[in-house]
């Protein structure tokens, strides 16, 4: 696994590249590293962790995403007109989200903030599906969210939550 964090971290600007990931086996990024994937099936899992530290995590799709283990970022960005995000993992520690894409459910571990993450200001939404930001401890809402289609929008921090 050291060699496959040392080596994402050598790409830089390039792209294409696959690895595989053993069944017990996380994803941890090297520092001033960010990661994009563009999942361009229907339906793609996150079924291994991971770890972007102090970096950016992207994601693109217009499919349906799911995961089945946590995802740790100071940024995550989600895009994909009408993609569907499942990132519901109890153990996602994400600091600052923003989003141009359909609907998503997150949950975080810790506080989470609205924000702007690669340019992409605050939360748009296009979809007509439900979104939920839930935090175990508080939401800070430094960006707008805006949302075009006809579903809900929850936000539940079990500590507090902040419009600023």
């Amino acid at each position: 696994m050291d060699d496959v964090a040392a080596a994402v971290g050598s790409f830089g600007a390039q792209s294409g590249f696959l690895f595989t990931l053993g069944a017990n086996e996380a994803l941890t990024l090297a520092s001033g590293t960010s990661l994009e994937i563009d999942a361009r099936a229907a339906n793609f899992a996150l079924d291994r962790a991971i770890n972007a530290g102090s970096n950016t995590l992207a994601i693109s799709s217009t499919g349906n995403i799911t995961q089945s283990a946590p995802l740790l970022a100071a940024n995550l960005l989600l895009m994909g007109t009408g993609g569907v995000f499942a990132l519901d993992n109890a153990g996602n520690d994400i600091d600052t989200l923003a989003a141009n894409t359909g609907s998503f459910t997150l949950a975080d571990s810790d506080s989470v903030s609205v924000g702007t993450v690669n340019g992409a200001v605050g939360v748009h939404l296009s979809g007509g599906g439900n979104t939920t930001i839930s935090a175990s401890n508080a939401i800070d809402v430094t960006q707008p969210i805006v949302s075009t289609g006809q579903g809900s929008l929850t936000l539940h921090a079990d500590a507090s939550a902040t419009d600023n």
